[in-house]
This record gives C-alpha cells, structure tokens and sequence, in this order.
C-alpha cells in the first residue's frame, strides 16, 4: 500500500516536505492539482529536482485527482482539506487514514455561518453530508497536522471534531532552512529581485484580487529611487501588466517567503502590504502592513492568528 500527498498551491508543497522530512519510504506518490499559476512550470521542477517522490502526477482539477485514485489502495492520504465537495469525494476512495495537512491560517477557522440562501444551501450540503464545520472536522479524517495544535484546539473548541491533532516535524522557519538547497531550485528566485540591494522596497502581496486602492497608496508614498513591487497571488492565472515604470509585476513563478527572505538578506528597507496573509503571519520579522477586507469575521479571525503566532514564538 502507498502514502499519496495531494497539493493545491505552492505553500502546501512547502508543508509537504515538512511531513516526509524523516521518512525513507520511496513508495510515496505526490500529486499536483493545477489550479494555480504556472502550475505546469512547478510540476516539470519538482519532476527534475525532488527525487524523493516514486511518481509525480499532474491534474488540471480536485475532481479529476480525486477519480483517478477510485481503485487504489491507499494507506494514508494526505490533503489540505476535508469538508464540502471534497468530502464527498473522498467517501468513494480507499484508504486507511486521512491526514489533513495545514495550509495556512484558513485551516484554523470553523465555517461561519451567514445570511443568504446561497450560503444556508452550502449549509444545508454541509449538514446533509456530515462534513464537518472546519477543516480536519469530517468523520473521515483521523488526524489533523498544524503547526499551532494549541490555537487550533482554542479556537474550535465548540465543534466537536474527534482528529488527532499533530504538530508538524519541524516549525515553518526550519523546514524553509531545511529544503533551502532543494526550494531555490524549485521557486529560483527571480534575477532581478537578487540585484535589488540597500533600497526602500515597497511590496504588495495581493489576495486572489487586486484592490487598486493599496497600489494608489503605495505609489503615493513613493520617493525617487524607492521600489514598488508586485507579487499576485498563485491562484490569478492571468498575466499581468501595469501601464507604469514604477511597478514591477512578479508574474513568475517566485514563492513569496523566498522573496520577501531574499530582500531582506540584501539590506533593503522593507514593507509589505497584504490583506489576512499567512505568509506575513509566518514572517513577522518583516515590516508589514495588513489592510482589512470587507469580510469582518475574517479580519477578526486572522488578527487572532497573528497576535497568537507573536505572543508564543
């Protein structure tokens, strides 16, 4: 029987490694669905420079990924989630364990509940199936990795989910220093960021969509000489482009953390706006400037986050 890792995104990649880092078993496949930008180009990466894995497969969709293991026998299977559509895939396939992995500070929050028919039919699924009210709180799931078991516990608490919760091997910091070697190979960090030394940099890590007013607001801070960069978030798969010398667009396939890392060894003067991002969470050490969204409970929910993540590192 086999272990099949499954990611989204290139931060649960990350966390992936984090989970075999003691492992020796070459019988684990890793799959990647490929709903984020360059997707493809990450696939071909890892292929040529993680020789950890048995087999690497690519899907374009969950579904599809999902379909495709109907007749394996799996042992454990890990994910980044197990309520909603997903659950409902998951009740067809065959494994012993589900191990639902972290995959950022979304993972931490119980499904709020909301006005609107829209969001009492999702609630209606959700009771229907028995999926649970969070991530890791479905009946399928066994056991629930996280980097912060203590915040998880504190915060759902009330739901009830029987997972046993399990911290990561190594914290998030020391899986980065880990796989450095392996990491810059995969998300090379692009030429020009390395050639940025001694400079106000301006950074804005934007959510799955671009809110204009913050590029006005960094731009009018803007002194000559200063930087304004601009990193899209992995699930906008257009490429983008601005009318203007004074931005550049980090349409590459560039991993924030490494980013953000290489600009700060490089002596520059950092800040990054950012709207309830895990990364920045992550990264505290970096000047950052959190603009809120117009959800309320999120904003409230991720300042949570941060404020745990200061108090106890």
């Amino acid at each position: 029987m086999i272990d099949i890792y499954i990611f989204s995104k290139p931060l649960q990649y990350l966390n992936i490694k984090n989970l075999v880092s003691k492992k020796i078993n070459n019988t684990d496949e890793l799959i990647i669905i490929g709903n984020f930008f360059n997707a493809k180009l990450y696939y071909n990466k890892i292929k040529e420079y993680d020789s950890y894995w048995n087999s690497i497969t690519f899907f374009e969709s969950r579904r599809s990924a999902y379909i495709s293991l109907i007749n394996k026998k799996i042992r454990f299977l890990y994910l980044d989630r197990d309520h909603g559509i997903d659950y409902f895939f998951l009740k067809f396939l065959s494994f012993e364990k589900l191990r639902v992995y972290e995959e950022g500070y979304g993972t931490y929050r119980p499904t709020q509940k909301v006005d609107g028919f829209r969001s009492q039919f999702k609630e209606f699924i959700v009771n229907l199936f028995g999926s649970g009210r969070g991530i890791g709180q479905s009946p399928l799931c066994s056991q629930l990795i996280v980097y912060y078991p203590n915040f998880y516990a504190k915060e759902n608490n009330q739901l009830g989910y029987t997972a046993e919760l399990v911290n990561f091997d190594s914290s998030f910091e020391e899986n980065l220093l880990k796989n450095r070697i392996l990491f810059d190979k995969i998300f090379s960090t692009d030429s020009y960021i390395k050639s940025i030394k001694n400079k106000k940099v301006f950074f804005y890590a934007t959510t799955w969509t671009i809110d204009y007013t913050i590029i006005q607001t960094i731009v009018s801070q803007m002194r000559n000489g200063d930087i304004f960069i601009i990193k899209p978030h992995p699930h906008i798969k257009e490429h983008l482009d601005f009318d203007s010398s004074d931005i550049y667009i980090l349409n590459t396939p560039n991993l924030l953390e490494f980013i953000l890392i290489e600009l700060k060894s490089n002596n520059n003067d950092i800040t990054v706006y950012h709207q309830n991002s895990t990364s920045m969470a992550y990264l505290q050490s970096i000047n950052s400037i959190n603009i809120p969204t117009s959800n309320l409970v999120q904003n409230e929910d991720y300042s949570r986050f941060y404020n745990f993540l200061r108090e106890n590192e």
